[in-house]
């Protein structure tokens, strides 16, 4: 019965086609939103990891709208309170420095952090932002002039487009690329652009800072630090790992709602129009399904003719839409990259939705009596 139902849906060229499209869209959503969902959980998971032992000092901040925000970049204190800071008894003074947080390209979520940000830090300090990151560079020596510039994975690769030694323009201002950070998986440095703080206040006319990134000698050792901290500046905020994580799984939570529902409802319009199709698809065929009767078609052999095209058009949607998002993935993230679970479960999904469509023309179908069939107009 395959070719009766591959004959059938080559006759019915433009209405298969539209369903294979409208099948492709939705995987294709799916496949990018889920691929999209897993790497910022992995995203986040990395960005926890880097701030071992690290804590963000912050002013309150009325833009944030009484939540926490990772990275701080509403927050501002006066440089000022951030040298005072900077003389907390107990910490990593070699690891800690000041910074102005000022984003570069928006979030590719709600609520979410930065894509890009451009982060202020006092030469010296560098490796207090990105830690263990490897970086590329031409002469081997990272620490910053006044129009140097270290570039992360993503800020050099999709947003600047640049290469150690190249000239990027930084809030109007040139500036040299001294090195780029190898891919690392974390928001804060796959997406950095650090400059000296003293450059970053003058291209942004920001005379304070955004936080102060504080590191305790140990990670035991964060609790007492951030405890010092607070008590000696009550008017200030301590993020340590444990708020960012809070902060992040926050985000994430947020995100997974908002795609889930997106992806929800790609699968029940995949449904809808493969059952509209597919009942459309049976009522012009009753005489069709008549004649087969009549010539000893059992009605088990019409129901899985019916099922059979229904499943076909969905494994082409299907395998369309996963090619087409491998273009969109390309397109939006510079790389195409799914897990070969979330293709399977994409497939497997729309391979279900596809039989259970095809259920109830194909029980109506399985129905028909020949005679009446054979006089249907």
């Amino acid at each position: 019965m395959i070719d009766i139902a591959l004959k059938n849906m080559w006759q019915r060229k433009t209405r298969t086609g539209l369903t294979v499209i409208a099948i492709s869209v939705c995987i294709m959503l799916f496949l990018v939103l889920s691929t999209a969902t897993s790497a910022m959980d992995q995203m986040f998971t990395d960005s926890q990891a880097k701030l071992v032992g690290q804590m963000y000092v912050k002013t309150p901040s009325t833009q944030a709208g009484g939540a926490l925000e990772f990275p701080p970049v509403s927050s501002s204190m006066t440089m000022e309170k951030a040298d005072q800071l900077m003389r907390v008894s107990g910490i990593d003074a070699g690891r800690s420095s000041p910074l102005l947080l000022v984003p570069q390209a928006p979030s590719l979520f709600q609520s979410g952090p930065p894509q890009v940000i451009a982060v202020g830090i006092e030469p010296g300090h560098e490796k207090a932002y990105y830690g263990d990151a490897r970086i590329d560079s031409a002469s081997g020596s990272l620490h910053l002039g006044d129009n140097d510039v270290i570039l992360g994975a993503y800020a050099a690769g999709t947003h600047y487009k640049a290469n150690v030694g190249d000239q990027i323009t930084v809030q109007n201002r040139n500036m040299t690329v001294i090195g780029i950070a190898q891919p690392t998986g974390s928001i804060l440095v796959d997406g950095m652009v650090l400059v000296p703080l003293s450059t970053a206040q003058e291209i942004f006319n920001r005379p304070g800072v955004s936080t102060v990134l504080l590191a305790a000698p140990s990670e035991d050792k964060v609790d007492s630090v951030a405890a010092t901290v607070k008590t000696q500046f009550p008017e200030l905020e301590v993020m340590t790992q444990k708020d960012v994580a809070e902060t992040l799984n926050n985000m994430a939570s947020m995100t997974h709602t908002f795609m889930g529902m997106i992806n929800l409802t790609m699968l029940v319009v995949a449904g809808v129009v493969t059952l509209m199709v597919m009942f459309m698809s049976v009522s012009e065929r009753t005489k069709e399904f008549g004649m087969l009767r009549a010539i000893g078609a059992s009605r088990l052999k019409i129901l899985m003719m019916v099922m059979e095209e229904s499943i076909i058009v969905c494994l082409i949607g299907s395998f369309i839409g996963v090619l087409i998002s491998f273009v969109v993935m390309k397109l939006m993230f510079g790389a195409a990259f799914a897990s070969v679970d979330v293709i399977l479960r994409a497939i497997i999904f729309m391979t279900v939705i596809g039989i259970i469509a095809g259920l109830i023309p194909a029980y109506r179908s399985a129905k028909i009596q020949p005679l009446e069939a054979i006089r249907y107009e």
